[in-house]
This record gives C-alpha cells, structure tokens and sequence, in this order.
C-alpha cells in the first residue's frame, strides 16, 4: 500500500493530466459521425484534397467563399492522410481537428507547466479540455 501511496503523490499531475486527456478525448470523439456538419465548404475542401490524392499537387488553396481570397494549402496537405485513410469519408478530417483539440489540451498544459508549478495550471486544462460547441 504504501509504494502505491507514494507514486500518487509523486505523479499527481501526471494522473491528473491523463484523466484530463481522457475526458477531452471522450468530448471530441464521441458520436463524431452524428455531430459532423458536411456543407459547402468541407464539400469543397474535400475535392481539394481528393486532387492533390491523385497527383495535382498546390502552393495556392481554393478561394474562399466570399471575398476572391484564396486560402493557404496546408490544411489541405494536414487533411490528405485523414481523407486518405478513412476512404474519402468527411468523418476522417473531423478526427483530424478532433485530434488537434486533443494535442492542444496536451501542449496548454506543458507550456503552462513550464511556465508554473502550482496547480493553476491543471485547473486551466479543466477548463481547456471541454469542446467550444
């Protein structure tokens, strides 16, 4: 009982942060495909992505909807192995951003840890790992 009782106390914020992370996973991965909206743009970014899968590859994103923009291209590189490996399915980029609000809530927290040792830090990742709907 009490090696256990002294890795909880030595790795306090390490368990903390991993019950975190998997209460952010839970938020951004549940019932993904239930909650995706498919429109106009991802519609267009998917055709994006399926050209530069077969070879058309770009320094110049698609424009934008409204303004005669055009948009960089590398979230559409970031979106090609996600599209790629869920068989064209718009599921695949959500995982992707899903993924990414994951790792976000990991990186708040170690620079934050950098920046702190107090506990301020685990409650800012409390607040962090509940999805903006």
């Amino acid at each position: 009982m009490k090696p256990l009782l002294k890795f909880l106390t030595k790795n306090y914020d390490k368990i903390i942060i991993f019950i975190i992370l998997i209460i952010a996973s839970f938020y951004r991965l549940y019932r993904i495909r239930d909650y995706l909206t498919f429109l106009g743009d991802e519609g267009r970014d998917v055709l994006v992505v399926y050209k530069i899968l077969h070879g058309s590859f770009t320094l110049l994103g698609p424009t934008a909807s409204v303004g005669g923009f055009f948009l960089g291209p590398i979230y559409y590189y970031f979106m090609a192995p996600f599209l790629w490996l869920f068989n064209y399915d718009p599921v695949g980029p959500a995982i992707m951003v899903a993924l990414f609000g994951i790792a976000t809530v990991w990186l708040v927290y170690k620079v934050g840890r950098n920046c702190s040792e107090s506990l301020s830090v685990l409650l800012r990742q409390d607040c962090m790992q509940f999805p903006r709907w």
